[in-house]
């Protein structure tokens, strides 16, 4: 229907417009951490949205993720408060920035419609996790600079530790997982290992079976060194390792 179209194709401008603003303030965040030798990732955002889509519009994100290198945390804090972003929430002092990051995995700031969590750490990531994250990551060109961003393996992972902590409540995570799935050259092992490092391999089997009850997004087979899983006539089949026996059935019950 042509109104649905229009109201598509409104929609996707708007956002395209919201993203350019956030991917000006995210290359001068990155460059200002960059002079000051501060390593830090862009994770999801703007940043992943021209990489899995090729256009900003077609992927919303309502604020910045930017990962940044724990010892440099407080640093970066002052970075931004120095260049007009300011606080939004309760830790406006560097003693109360301290106290919330032991139980809390970042601080929200804002300039203007853009808003930026800063983390010292994702899910169960630590200092020397950051270490090994920050060996694999990728980089990708925005407005003439290079703005670091996590390797696909890693993209995966945050990907879906964020769907699963959520639920899967929405739809587009699955397709942004879809897309990594598809569109990389895929190492299914270090996926795994990742993973597991982490004891949430639960939550990889959940998002395969999630993907093969769409039926539109399915992938027809997966294979590793730990297991292999084929989807054909709406069915899941998997060879695999008594070792992970009670894992696929744990996610046999999460979907």
């Amino acid at each position: 229907d042509n109104e649905i179209l229009l109201n598509l194709s409104k929609a996707s401008n708007k956002y395209a417009w919201i993203s350019i603003g956030q991917m000006r303030e995210l290359a001068q965040v990155i460059g200002a951490f960059k002079e000051n030798g501060i390593r830090a990732l862009s994770v999801k955002g703007p940043i992943l949205a021209i990489d899995l889509y090729g256009n900003p519009g077609l992927r919303y994100s309502k604020d910045l993720d930017i990962l940044v290198d724990p010892v440099y945390m407080m640093e970066a804090r002052e970075i931004l408060l120095s260049n007009g972003w300011e606080h939004i929430d309760v830790v406006n002092t560097p003693k109360r920035c301290k106290a919330w990051l032991k139980d809390n995995e970042h601080i929200s700031v804002s300039k203007g419609d853009v808003m930026i969590e800063l983390h010292d750490k994702m899910n169960h990531w630590t200092v020397d996790d950051f270490e090994e994250v920050w060996n694999r990551h990728n980089s990708k060109m925005l407005m003439g600079l290079d703005i670091p961003c996590p390797g696909d393996s890693d993209n995966v992972y945050l990907q879906i530790a964020h769907g699963a902590g959520h639920g899967f409540y929405r739809l587009r995570w699955l397709v942004d997982l879809y897309r990594l799935f598809t569109t990389r050259d895929v190492n299914w092992d270090e996926i795994w290992e990742i993973m597991a490092a982490e004891r949430e391999e639960v939550f990889l089997l959940q998002t395969l079976m999630l993907l093969a009850k769409t039926k539109v997004l399915a992938l027809p087979e997966v294979s590793c060194k730990y297991f292999t899983m084929k989807v054909s006539d709406d069915k899941i089949s998997f060879v695999y390792d008594e070792a992970i026996e009670k894992l696929i059935r744990k996610a046999n019950k999460l979907v």
